[in-house]
Order: structure tokens, then C-alpha cells, then sequence
């Protein structure tokens, strides 16, 4: 664990109140998971993320969904919905060539009273930042456009727990 960015989920209004989920099945099933989640000591609950490079309006897309039981298998999510397009920016480069990895936490009360309407404000996501498979060789590695990318990793990053390592 390298540390965390503050970030949020963005098209619920999209995924949860339009023609999209006209008859209510997406929101039903987001309930059913989120109302018997299992938070953990901080009242969260954990999110998969997964690049998703089927996007035509963003390269960069990385959904936000649900797992519907602690044994998921293939497609056994629910989406709850994306990573803002100036996060996802950052993190597809860097997730893409295996430099880091990353995992988030969601409230699911908060999660669940926006798919529902009920909260205007946005879902805050807790993004945690770890060590990629490429982590050790990022320095040899790295091209010019995920310099960029990096640079907006540090710039956002609330908690540096683990940015020692960069000076190895």
C-alpha cells in the first residue's frame, strides 16, 4: 500500500434513472448487495475497479462495480459507475503498464441514496494506491505520456504511506 486519493463515482444519474434502467432492475439489484453488505471497521465497502477499454467517448474509462458476494465470479457485479474522466486520466496509464495497481471503498448508504436520487452530491470513493507488477522497473520503463500521469498520482495522493520505495 503506496497511499490514497479522494476521488468519486460519476453516472449513476446515467446507469440508475434513465431510460438505461427503465425498469428499475439495476437499481433493485445495487440495493439487494448494498443492503447486505459487509462494511468494514470504517463503515465502508469495497469496490472492484476494472479498465474498461469498450468506452467510445473515454479511452480511459475504469468502472466502479459492486461485488455481488465476497466469491465473485466473471460478471457477478454490479455497476454502480465510473471514475471521474480527470482520475481515470491518471490511473488507466499507470494501471496499463502495470506500475500500480488499484482498489477503492465506497459508503454504501451514500453509494445507494445517489442510485436512488436522493443525494445530489457525488459518491465519494476512497482510491488505495499499491505496487503494480512493473512497480521495480517503472524508472526504465516509463514513457513520456505517463509522466504526466505519475506527476497527477503524486499531485492527488492524500496519504504517502509507501512513496519511500520510489527512492530504491
Amino acid at each position: 500500500f503506496l497511499g490514497s486519493v479522494v476521488a468519486s463515482v460519476v453516472g449513476l444519474s446515467h446507469l440508475f434513472r434513465t431510460v438505461a434502467d427503465s425498469n428499475g432492475a439495476g437499481l433493485k439489484a445495487l440495493a439487494a448487495v448494498l443492503g447486505k453488505s459487509c462494511n468494514n471497521a470504517y463503515g465502508t465497502f469495497k469496490i472492484v475497479l476494472r479498465r474498461n477499454h469498450n468506452v467510445p467517448a473515454d479511452e480511459n474509462a475504469v468502472s466502479v462495480l459492486v461485488p455481488k458476494s465476497d466469491q465473485t465470479s466473471e460478471g457477478d457485479y454490479v455497476q454502480l459507475g465510473f471514475l471521474p474522466r480527470n482520475v481515470a486520466k491518471w490511473v488507466s496509464p499507470l494501471w496499463d503498464a502495470g506500475f500500480f495497481a488499484f482498489s477503492g471503498y465506497v459508503c454504501p448508504k451514500e453509494a445507494l441514496a445517489a442510485a436512488l436520487g436522493e443525494n445530489c452530491q457525488k459518491v465519494q470513493l476512497i482510491l488505495n494506491v499499491s505496487e503494480g507488477h512493473h512497480f521495480r522497473d517503472m524508472s526504465k520503463m516509463m514513457q513520456s505520456e505517463q509522466i504526466a500521469a505519475f506527476c497527477s498520482l503524486i499531485a492527488s495522493m492524500q496519504r504517502h504511506y509507501g512513496l519511500w520505495r520510489l527512492q530504491e
